[in-house]
């Protein structure tokens, strides 16, 4: 009998802390689906930078996002000369200000197979030395009040 008893209060806990961890796994998952529909619904609502920012300064050649984070990685090929930190500030500030739901990582060019070279790796030899000739300057979203200027021009 105590044996018996024993079995159905054991029965019972196991029951009880099976349910609890199924409810609490499907709280997270209707959590993790809502968050899914958040970010959906933002990107969907995010100004397209090819079609809207019309400008002659400058034009984005690779726009790359991560949506867990709101990220942009943003690579723009520049069609005016930048001569220094407060110039680029300026595109750095305008393309920010398009899209100020996003954190953006910025990258201005100066020539449009700087970037594509840019990607390969490992980066070695005569296309490590046009790259780093000809990437302007960046800003990361952690510190967008600094410019770094390349090859460091202050």
């Amino acid at each position: 009998m105590k044996k018996n008893g024993c079995l159905k209060i054991f029965i019972i806990l196991f029951s009880i802390i099976i349910i609890w961890y199924l409810y609490k796994r499907h709280q997270v998952s209707k959590h993790n689906e809502r968050v899914r529909i958040e970010d959906a619904e933002l990107m969907k609502d995010a100004p397209d930078i090819n079609e809207k920012l019309k400008t002659e300064k400058f034009e984005v050649l690779e726009l790359d996002l991560n949506p867990q984070i709101m990220l942009r990685n943003i690579n723009v090929l520049l069609k005016v000369k930048v001569n220094n930190k407060e110039e680029a500030k300026k595109i750095f500030d305008e393309i920010r200000g398009f899209y100020t739901g996003f954190k953006c990582n910025i990258n201005l060019y100066d020539n449009r197979d700087a970037l594509y070279k840019g990607f390969e790796y490992p980066l070695e030899g005569e296309n490590k030395k046009f790259v780093a000739k000809h990437l302007i300057a960046s800003s990361f979203f952690d510190s967008s009040e600094t410019v770094m200027m390349f090859p460091y021009k202050d």
